[in-house]
């Protein structure tokens, strides 16, 4: 069987930043799409506790991925068993197929909107970051440089 591959479109905020959730702290930050794919952007930091992982996604985009992903299985064993169903159809054994219910694909919003956007100079970049981590002190995402309050 070929490797399948599904696709979850995560929208923009009006400003063209992507939400992030880091898997270790919970904090909610947003960058622009260029720069989470530049090149020489090697890792993406949490501003708030400064630590990277492989992945920031989102619950939202996660359970939207899972549940595409089972659909899809689904839909594999009923088609199976349709095809198992119409050879046995004159058999002695017959069953039926009835058809499993989906599990509900709800779309990305890009929510959390109660960020401001934080200039980054060690990177030339910004990001939206909580008011309090923008005045208090974060860590850059780009770089994982500690940025003083008030940037």
């Amino acid at each position: 069987m070929s490797d399948i591959v599904f696709s979850v479109d995560i929208p923009a905020d009006d400003e063209g930043y992507v939400l992030f959730c880091c898997p270790k702290c919970g904090e909610y930050f947003k960058i622009k799409p260029e720069d989470f794919y530049a090149d020489e952007i090697k890792e993406i930091y949490c501003p708030q506790c400064g630590l990277t992982s492989d992945s920031y996604l989102t619950s939202d985009v996660v359970e939207l991925g899972l549940a595409m992903a089972e659909n899809y299985a689904m839909d594999m064993i009923d088609n199976a068993f349709k095809k198992i169903s119409k050879k046995n159809k004159n058999s002695v054994i017959q069953f039926k197929v009835n058809k499993t219910k989906k599990k509900e694909e709800n779309p990305i919003r890009a929510t959390i909107d109660d960020m401001e956007i934080s200039e980054f100079p060690c990177c030339n970049r910004t990001a939206k970051i909580r008011y309090i981590l923008k005045y208090s002190g974060s860590y850059c995402p780009f770089c994982g440089g500690k940025q003083d309050g008030n940037n």
